[in-house]
């Protein structure tokens, strides 16, 4: 009885090493197609100002940005706002958002890649913003990422309030309204 016992508990301890390892196979597959599609999302500086086009990304730094932000979960105007912060090419000047069928088409990508998932959570009716979150994947691969950029560049971010604004010294201009309109966005 106990060798056949023993015997089970190897099984268990070799099934569970597999799976760790095909795992660990599957989100190193996921990051070489992340760093390899590139995207160029429109961003504006203001809102109803100018589209801007000047802004090739790869998936690995769109997911490297927003995936943080949907651990929980972001809304798609949210994180619109925050990638125009990141990719505008002129960091002296405030940012307004990318383009949101554009952001939705990158949402797309990263769920073509079981990273990300539409929220769970309940929201109002009145509530008409479209939530997502990471999907259990999206959380190992973030996880991944982050476990070897943290042994490479410990990097804090600006100080911030939840409005978006900055503190004295961190990044300015920035935070869409609310209201700013959004719906003249360019198609890729």
């Amino acid at each position: 009885m106990s060798a056949e016992n023993a015997a089970l508990r190897r099984q268990i301890t070799e099934t569970q090493e597999a799976s760790k390892k095909e795992q660990k196979e599957e989100v190193q597959r996921t990051m070489r197609t992340l760093f390899n599609t590139k995207r160029t999302p429109s961003y504006r500086y203001t809102p109803g100002g100018k589209w801007q086009t000047d802004a090739e990304v790869e998936l690995f730094h769109v997911f490297r940005i927003l995936g943080p932000e949907m651990l929980i979960e972001a809304s798609v105007s949210g994180m619109a706002g925050t990638l125009a912060m990141h990719i505008r090419a002129d960091k002296a000047n405030g940012w307004d958002i990318v383009a949101l069928n554009q952001m939705k088409g990158l949402l797309a990508d990263l769920t073509t890649l079981d990273l990300v998932q539409p929220s769970p959570k309940k929201h109002p009716v009145s509530d008409t913003e479209a939530y997502w979150s990471l999907s259990a994947f999206g959380r190992e691969a973030l996880k991944a990422i982050f476990k070897v950029t943290l042994s490479e560049t410990p990097e804090t971010p600006s100080p911030h309030d939840d409005d978006g604004s900055t503190s004295p010294g961190g990044e300015s201009g920035g935070a869409r309204p609310e209201s700013a309109p959004v719906d003249d966005a360019p198609v890729n």
